[in-house]
């Protein structure tokens, strides 16, 4: 099976890609660190991706679909993916879907909810670890496990910004998340619990 993970910033729906991919052993596909893996290839892909990205531009949903395409030939046939960070519009889904088709799949999209609310108090709070690039919950958590000179807060990780992001999101991916939800092929978790609780929702999910 193929999984597409979608959710508000700071649903976790990046952490639970990872245990879904680590525990069915799934090949796991983050829009974000593929574009960063690629950019310091010495291959054409990777030399496409990385003149884009130096020029401050934005890659096109074309050459993330040829990314995805160039992805999936490297691992075995009958290997499933999960998908994290694509498709964000209506525009990316389209093609998203069109590839998909050409490859014979036919992924199942996994839809962490949690609320604005609860995305806002998660995002103000959350720290990163430079040297592991780690994501903490808290202050607090984050020092039980690094120095203080090795903790960071994004600059977006305000109230403002944030809601920025989420207004973002609303606008261009819940569209998507519907167009999963009429074809049948979404299924909603409470992202709300802890880490490992959503994960055993999702496998519960997934059993059904």
């Amino acid at each position: 099976m193929d999984y597409i993970f979608f959710g508000i910033q700071g649903s976790g729906k990046g952490t639970q890609g990872k245990i879904l991919a680590q525990k069915h052993g799934l090949e796991y596909f983050g829009a974000g660190n593929e574009l960063r893996k690629l950019a310091e290839e010495d291959s054409e892909l990777g030399k496409k991706v990385k003149k884009i990205t130096e020029a401050g531009q934005l890659v096109s949903i074309e050459t993330i679909i040829e990314i995805i395409g160039n992805f999936i030939k490297k691992i075995p046939q009958n290997k499933g993916v999960v998908f994290d960070g694509i498709p964000r519009n209506n525009e990316q889904r389209v093609l998203f879907e069109e590839l998909m088709n050409k490859l014979d799949k036919k992924p199942t999209a996994l839809f962490i909810k949690i609320s604005e609310e609860e995305a806002i108090h998660r995002i103000t709070n959350r720290w990163m670890s430079k040297s592991t690039n780690k994501i903490y919950m808290s202050k607090d958590l984050a020092l039980q496990e690094c120095s203080r000179d090795d903790i960071y807060q994004r600059a977006d990780d305000n109230e403002e910004s944030i809601k920025v992001r989420i207004n973002a999101y609303k606008k261009e991916t819940i569209p998507v998340i519907d167009w999963y939800r009429e074809q049948g092929r979404l299924i909603e978790v409470n992202g709300t619990p802890p880490i490992e609780e959503v994960a055993e929702l999702v496998n519960k999910s997934l059993a059904k």
